[in-house]
């Protein structure tokens, strides 16, 4: 893929160029209709074709004409090639979000755990599937200490 072009109710509000370096990296630069540049984002790959970096850099503030880095995540999988955790971080590198993932058997997403970086869990969500794949029932809890705690389940 060389690119796409995005619309908002059939109008062209944009559109995103690839490039691509080696197998392992993939730059995307995202444009608004007139070819001024709004984001650029840099996706890294393992050799197993994992995703174990993204960086996303843009404007704070619309008249600048500097971008600086917006977000920043990294992944981890382990030895069957299943994502494990993934970090994110602020702008300024410090450390914002923690997911930890669980698998079944088959090595299909049971659970996400995302903690706070100062370690506190802020939601945990279990997925059940049917012996098709297809997703049955999710769940999504936050912990009772949480000034924003819930509690939802979707089943399908």
């Amino acid at each position: 893929m060389t690119g796409y072009r995005t619309f908002n109710e059939g109008k062209a509000n944009g559109y995103c160029e690839y490039r691509y370096s080696g197998e392992s990296r993939i730059d995307q630069y995202h444009y608004d209709n007139n070819g001024k540049a709004k984001r650029h984002c840099i996706i890294e790959y393992d050799d197993r074709k994992n995703i174990t970096m993204i960086k996303e850099y843009g404007f704070i503030y619309p008249d600048t004409t500097r971008m600086v880095m917006l977000y920043l995540m990294c992944n981890s999988y382990d030895t069957e090639n299943r994502i494990e955790s993934a970090f994110e971080y602020f702008s300024d590198g410090s450390p914002s979000y923690r997911y930890r993932y669980s698998h079944d058997i088959d090595g299909t997403i049971t659970q996400t755990r995302i903690n706070a970086a100062t370690g506190k869990t802020l939601t945990i969500t279990k997925t059940t599937n049917d012996k098709f794949g297809n997703t049955v029932k999710v769940s999504e809890i936050a912990p009772q200490d949480s000034p924003e705690w819930h509690s939802a389940t979707i089943d399908y």
